[in-house]
């Protein structure tokens, strides 16, 4: 079974314009600043298997939903852990 780890970081900076940078909700309790969600698949022994760098005001479900596209590819179950860098 392998993971998937969700997690976002924040930028201090304007929001630019056509980018993934956005206002979402904030694990670091910055609301004030634009970030980016990361979603990472791994296997059980920690080894990356795949990525996407989601818009910064993207919601769990549809993040989960998104990257569990790509774990089809992979083969591994995955399974859900959201954490704050």
């Amino acid at each position: 079974m392998g993971s998937l780890l969700a997690c976002s970081t924040y930028f201090e900076c304007d929001q630019p314009e056509n980018s993934k940078r956005k206002f979402g909700y904030s694990r670091d309790k910055r609301p004030d600043c634009v970030q980016v969600v990361i979603a990472l698949i791994v296997t059980p022994e920690g080894f990356p298997l795949s990525f996407e760098v989601l818009d910064g005001n993207t919601s769990c479900g549809y993040g989960i939903a998104s990257v569990s596209n790509i774990s089809g590819k992979t083969g591994y179950v995955v399974k859900t852990l959201n954490i704050s860098l």
